[in-house]
């Protein structure tokens, strides 16, 4: 991946999650207005225009979407894994005091898979 692009997920990502107030959702939606209104001028050029931003801003959006999902979902597995492994389990009976959350055992049996796949 190219650094240029990996700069924007991370400006993107870090917008999300610490921003109430995202600029990464709210200025796609400022641009769709403002095509609307180049639209509207009447003109070819200003239809062209606003056409063409009303693409980008549409596209813009459902990146910015894409990785709101993604950090979301990122934030839930690891918030619901670490509590059941830090408090979780011990409300739970003492049989359960050793068992592991579904994350950590499924993070587990995919570096096992990994470390089979390697050997010749």
């Amino acid at each position: 991946m190219s650094s240029k692009r990996r700069t924007i997920r991370r400006a993107v990502d870090r917008d999300l999650v610490k921003n109430t107030h995202s600029w990464s959702l709210s200025l796609p939606l400022f641009a769709l207005g403002l095509a609307a209104l180049l639209a509207m001028s009447g003109p070819v050029p200003g239809l062209l225009a606003g056409g063409v931003m009303a693409i980008s801003a549409i596209a813009w959006l459902v990146y910015a979407l894409v990785r709101a999902w993604h950090v979301t979902r990122v934030i839930m597995m690891r918030s619901d894994g670490q509590h059941y492994d830090r408090i979780g389990k011990y409300a739970l009976p003492p049989e359960y005091a050793d068992t592991e959350s579904a994350g950590a055992a499924r993070r587990r049996r995919r570096g096992e898979r990994l470390r089979r796949q390697r050997r010749p």
